[in-house]
């Protein structure tokens, strides 16, 4: 209760300071690429490479891996390599646009558009599908819960 309650607060704050950064890169044209941290790009590359097994290194042993509006949540890295299978094995082409990335002492928040085409219902192409995911990271910068907010 208390984690959610705590996420819900991450996630208002990530919401206010998406403003925010909205306005200041419409003040800013032509400003650069995000600059991300490695761990960042190898989660975003692994995704799009549907590379499940090394997505899952990542994360700690007794992990959770949470996507809201889907219903999915579990707690530990096998789990975790399992519902990254399926994820890929539903979807192909998958593209992940980062638009903003917010960290502090054992968090980040990164917001992105996702899409992908959908290998169950007739090759159907989804695209910009705005996205946020919340990350908790352990003193050795492995994920130890990641809740993925989506639009």
């Amino acid at each position: 209760m208390v984690s959610r309650v705590v996420l819900t607060i991450v996630f208002a704050f990530v919401l206010l300071l998406s403003a925010v950064s909205a306005q200041s890169q419409a003040a800013t044209p032509g400003a650069g690429a995000l600059d991300l941290p490695d761990w960042v790009q190898t989660w975003i590359s692994t995704q799009e490479d549907e590379d499940i097994h090394e997505f899952a290194t990542l994360y700690t042993p007794d992990a959770t891996y949470e996507v809201l509006g889907d219903g999915i949540m579990v707690h530990d890295k096998f789990s975790i390599t399992e519902i990254a299978g399926m994820l890929a094995a539903n979807g192909n082409e998958f593209d992940i646009v980062p638009t903003a990335f917010y960290a502090g002492d054992g968090w980040a928040v990164l917001e992105y558009t996702m899409g992908w085409v959908n290998a169950t219902v007739n090759k159907s192409q989804v695209r910009d599908v705005r996205t946020a995911t919340i990350f908790i990271l352990n003193e050795n910068g492995l994920i130890t819960r990641s809740s993925d907010y989506f639009d």
